[in-house]
């Protein structure tokens, strides 16, 4: 065995001396790396590569300019403030490391030393991005010591949908009675449409940093379709709620009212509670869990009336600094109808994601699949067994930031449903064309 274990390291040792290559990739202990490590999302790497280079040289600028950012992206903001002190110590004309170290005292919530800093930097005329981001952060402290602050928001749609109705897909279904044709108002009905929505809400901070803040809102929205008008749909809704911001946790505790009309009659109203909680396991980490527990009460049926359960949660991985995002989410659900043949069950499973092209356009992209299946049969003269459905969820859009509170956004949505009874199966396409204002 001591033989075979002195061959062994002969080996490795005889790699690391004649593939150079290897031996770099094994220590390799440049700025270089660190960098390509850090814009990789290496964060943990990447600090370890520059902590060991600033042991041999601790008054380098770009090691410690490194050392900085990869400390500030592992949340160790006491060791990338030290970094970026060093950095101006030698040169205090940096502004990146001036502009970063700003960023670090915002963090802290020590926003006077970081309004200093930003101020600085913003009077040497940086690129227009960048006296922009400084703007963002300037208004973000202004509200972070407000106790109030009230926001209000427009929405505009256009909507072309392929199946407003969800109509069937084929012109027959088959059932115990034998194949049936699908006659007026149930086949898939095409339409152009208009969507209008208006909503505003307020925050008041109770005061201490870390601590709860609570917030209400309300909004309404109408959808207008000229050759379809039993199928519009109006929506008020109005909610409050409690929101607590930790060093890596977000927690949300709100209840909720909404209110559906369809076809201009009463439908649905909905009243629940609707908690959340985030937690940054990393910088480019985020674990994201969400609780509904829900009354529904139908105008038009009581069996349909529901208490419904959804229990979800979601794994977000940030990429080069936040700029793009994929995010996979899970979720169970169980709506218990006081009719068995409205009960349903099922889960849900997702992938999504989105990506900044440029300083104004952002593409994102997901794909949902729902398992749905009921209790009982609701048609026993067509139906054999109880409704089980199959669905799958497509969307694709860009989205364009014309100001800092006007967005525009492109996007098409394709909805398959397969089901086990006929009258359920359907295909659905939804293009919409949507322009947003935020005061």
């Amino acid at each position: 065995m001591l033989l075979q274990r002195q061959w062994t390291l002969f080996f490795l040792f005889s790699l690391l001396i004649f593939n150079p290559g290897l031996q770099a990739r094994a220590n390799p202990l440049t700025t270089e790396a660190g960098m390509q490590a850090y814009n990789a999302g290496e964060y943990d790497r990447a600090y370890d590569i520059f902590s060991e280079l600033f042991r041999k040289d601790p008054q380098n600028v770009q090691i410690n300019y490194g050392l900085g950012l990869s400390a500030a992206a592992r949340g160790k903001l006491s060791h990338a403030l030290f970094a970026f002190d060093r950095v101006l110590q030698v040169e205090p004309n940096n502004m990146r490391a001036r502009l970063e170290r700003a960023r670090i005292y915002y963090s802290l919530g020590q926003y006077e030393l970081a309004r200093a800093e930003f101020s600085q930097v913003s009077g040497t005329r940086p690129p227009e991005q960048v006296q922009k981001n400084i703007g963002l952060f300037m208004e973000a402290m202004d509200r972070a010591e407000r106790k109030y602050s009230f926001s209000a928001r427009l929405d505009f749609r256009v909507v072309y949908d392929d199946n407003l109705n969800f109509g069937p897909a084929a012109a027959t279904i088959d059932t115990l009675l034998g194949e049936l044709e699908v006659l007026g108002d149930s086949r898939p009905l095409e339409a152009w449409g208009l969507n209008t929505g208006v909503g505003a809400g307020g925050v008041y901070d109770f005061g201490e940093r870390g601590g709860w803040l609570s917030y209400a809102d309300a909004g309404f929205s109408q959808d207008i379709y000229d050759d379809a008008p039993r199928q519009e749909i109006t929506m008020l809704q109005g909610g409050a709620g409690l929101r607590r911001f930790g060093q890596i946790t977000l927690l949300e505790l709100p209840v909720r009212f909404i209110s559906l009309d369809y076809g201009h009659d009463d439908l649905v109203d909905m009243a629940g509670i609707y908690p959340s909680a985030v937690f940054m396991a990393a910088s480019q980490w985020h674990l994201i869990g969400r609780l509904s527990l829900e009354d529904r009460n139908y105008k038009d049926n009581d069996l349909r009336d529901a208490d419904f359960v959804q229990a979800a949660g979601t794994l977000r991985r940030l990429f080069d600094g936040g700029r793009a995002s994929l995010s996979l989410n899970a979720g169970v659900f169980d709506e218990n109808s006081d009719g068995d043949m409205f009960q349903n069950e099922g889960w849900t499973a997702g992938l999504s994601g989105d990506c900044r092209v440029s300083d104004w356009f952002t593409a994102y992209a997901g794909a949902q699949y729902r398992r749905s299946e009921y209790g009982a049969i609701l048609y026993p003269d067509l139906q054999d067994v109880p409704r089980e459905d199959d669905q799958w969820q497509f969307i694709a859009g860009l989205r364009r930031e014309l100001k800092k509170y006007w967005t525009v956004d492109l996007n098409h949505r394709h909805i398959s449903n397969s089901s086990n009874f006929g009258l359920y199966d359907y295909d659905k396409n939804v293009t919409t064309v949507s322009t947003s204002l935020t005061f």
